[in-house]
């Protein structure tokens, strides 16, 4: 138990640095995005552009999607810690997309105008996340079932 703790104070002091000095350089780079699972034996992070899952000490790192050319961020676990959802840009901006925890099953939730980011998942399996249509316009708040669906 001693040497889990142990770990996963290292992993966070490690992710605090990392997230520390990506703050001071002017384009994004290291660790982003930090999200353990519900059973905190693993780590989703954003890096290299791409969603990673490692053990709470940092180690069996793994990207969560191999065959992907999209640039992932904003990991969420779902309550099960069975999926992972995320934002993902592939060119024509950024959309939710929920994959299994092994980076199968990959379901596309959103394909809309614009920019939706920051997805997290409520008790009943929906998924709340930010949108905004240009970078001129306010972020706002909208609702999708993980099967997918209609924004509300």
């Amino acid at each position: 138990m001693r040497r889990a703790l142990a770990g996963a104070a290292s992993a966070a002091v490690l992710i605090t640095l990392a997230l520390g000095l990506a703050a001071q350089s002017s384009s994004p780079s290291g660790i982003q995005d930090p999200a353990w699972s519900p059973d905190g034996k693993r780590l989703a992070t954003s890096s290299f552009d791409r969603i990673w899952i490692s053990g709470p000490d940092g180690r069996n790192a793994h990207v969560l999607r191999a065959d992907s050319t999209a640039t992932e961020r904003d990991p969420a676990w779902s309550a099960d810690g069975r999926r992972i959802a995320f934002a993902a840009d592939r060119g024509e901006g950024f959309d939710l997309f929920v994959a299994g925890a092994d980076g199968k099953d990959v379901r596309r939730l959103t394909d809309d105008e614009g920019d939706d980011r920051w997805p997290s998942w409520t008790r009943d399996g929906r998924i709340v996340f930010s949108r905004r249509i240009s970078p001129f316009e306010k972020w706002r708040f909208f609702v999708v079932d993980a099967r997918g669906g209609d924004p509300a």
